[in-house]
């Protein structure tokens, strides 16, 4: 199957049924499956072939979406990480399609305006003659990028049938509303955000793109949206920037949370303001869905984040990669039909996280007999201060339990007069918050683990996905206390 093939399939038997909305505008399944020939069409004539691959970089979610699958369609490969156009998995780009924002520092480009994607009236798009599809199957549709915490990006190769897999993987496990209509925050560039529109559109529902943050509260009941896709830090943004007296909304009925835990307080604030069905999703680009569980389920059991998925083995092991018991809280591995065997390119980091058919994606936690998984955090995460090991995930959660406390990531400084590593952690304030009473309510909940010292910053450092760069915290923690104004920092007693 090719990955465009369902919206042609939509197009014959549900033409007029609506595919996207984009900027207030109603595409037609007919319409959208017309630009997606339009574009084959040209990137055809523009030289583009099977087998060739393209950079896709638009700051256009439809436009990404739109190109994604025309070169799919024609069977060539959207390349749609700028580190890999740049050279990262060591596969050649032919040229890359980009805009006026996004084409800065990227060579061979062909400059896209609005009009390449235009769609054409709904008496014309029926009638439009399709390009031959290419039969996708074990081709390459896709190549995105890895890049968590370290910063080190790598290139991860996705076939036509491999997002079929994974994408009905999922449906078993994680069921969305049927025939959806959705708003998925996530960048389309990225695995995530594509898989999850692409789920919607092969189910025949419809896509909501270009909405902005402010217009969410007003284009959930307008359009009647009933199920959002985002990640803890967009879901903390959105309901920061909702107006007083928005929300809940009766037609929401799915509201998906992944990339990272939920904290307590956010989901319960998440329910009073958008709707009560949160699932947290738990996966990675390299194997796709792995766990997840509705929110009142997680918060019974503190650092799970959710059942894992049928054909999915996931295994808590020890340094020697021996299998621990049910319960017990070591590395984690994964196996499963969905995993790719290794990064483009990249025999190094390949070897370290794929062995032995099992994929490590670097997380500490452990499964239960009954198959719930929890997660403490990154391996090269685990605070070890001084020999009291703390995840950075509970001094988060306990630093967010404060109303004004926006945002929190712990971390390990090295505290240069005695050589040990102390935990910190950095915090972003809604308002003025008493540095005595944060660090009384971290004793109190976290005893030896709680931090040593608050940062208190304007932003949390971020890549890209919205991870927190871990190295850039250490360097504003010491430019704080060598008393430069980068940052504030209040050390407990």
């Amino acid at each position: 199957m090719n990955i465009s093939d369902p919206i042609r399939r939509h197009a014959r038997i549900a033409p007029h049924a609506p595919a996207i909305l984009h900027f207030g505008e109603t595409l037609t399944y007919a319409q959208f499956n017309a630009v997606i020939d339009s574009l084959a069409t040209r990137m055809l004539g523009q030289g583009l072939m099977q087998g060739q691959a393209a950079g896709v970089m638009l700051s256009n979610s439809y436009a990404q979406l739109a190109f994604t699958l025309a070169l799919a369609r024609i069977g060539a490969v959207a390349v749609t990480s700028r580190d890999v156009v740049r050279g990262v998995g060591g596969i050649k780009v032919q040229a890359s399609f980009v805009d006026e924002t996004s084409a800065q520092g990227i060579d061979n480009i062909i400059l896209v305006d609005e009009t390449w994607a235009r769609a054409p009236a709904r008496t014309v798009a029926t009638q439009i003659r399709g390009v031959p599809m290419h039969p996708g199957g074990k081709a390459l549709c896709m190549v995105v990028s890895s890049s968590g915490t370290t910063g080190v990006p790598k290139a991860i190769p996705l076939t036509h049938d491999l997002l079929r897999a994974r994408i009905h993987a999922k449906w078993l496990a994680f069921r969305a509303p049927d025939k959806a209509r959705q708003i998925c925050a996530l960048g389309l560039e990225s695995y995530y955000g594509m898989s999850s529109v692409l789920r919607t559109l092969w189910s025949g529902g419809m896509v909501a793109t270009a909405i902005r943050w402010d217009d969410i509260p007003v284009a959930i009941p307008l359009h009647r949206i009933d199920y959002l896709v985002l990640s803890p830090l967009q879901l903390g943004r959105l309901l920061q920037s909702f107006p007083a007296g928005a929300g809940p909304f009766e037609c929401l009925r799915t509201l998906e949370v992944g990339g990272s835990s939920v904290p307590p307080r956010l989901a319960a604030q998440a329910r009073a303001q958008l709707c009560n069905n949160i699932q947290n999703a738990y996966g990675a680009a390299e194997l796709g869905y792995v766990a997840g569980a509705g929110m009142e389920i997680l918060e019974q059991r503190p650092g799970a984040i959710g059942y894992v998925a049928p054909g999915i083995e996931v295994q808590a092991v020890d340094d020697e990669h021996r299998l621990l018991a049910p319960g017990s809280e070591g590395t984690l591995r994964i196996r499963s039909a969905t995993c790719i065997d290794a990064y483009l390119n990249d025999p190094e980091a390949s070897a370290i996280a794929f062995r032995d058919g099992w994929f490590y994606p670097g997380d500490v936690g452990a499964v239960g007999d009954d198959g719930l998984l929890s997660v403490a955090g990154r391996k090269g995460e685990m605070i070890n201060a001084g020999g009291v090991k703390a995840s950075p995930r509970d001094i988060e959660n306990v630093l967010l339990q404060n109303p004004d406390v926006a945002e929190a990531a712990a971390f390990a400084m090295n505290n240069p007069g005695t050589g040990v590593d102390e935990i910190w952690v950095a915090i972003v304030q809604k308002k003025h918050i008493s540095m005595e009473v944060l660090h009384r309510h971290s004793i109190d909940k976290l005893g030896q683990r709680a931090p040593r010292s608050i940062l208190v910053v304007e932003s949390l450092p971020r890549n890209e996905r919205g991870k927190v760069l871990q190295d850039e915290l250490v360097r504003m923690a010491a430019s704080a206390s060598a008393g430069k104004p980068a940052a504030g920092t209040n050390r407990r007693p």
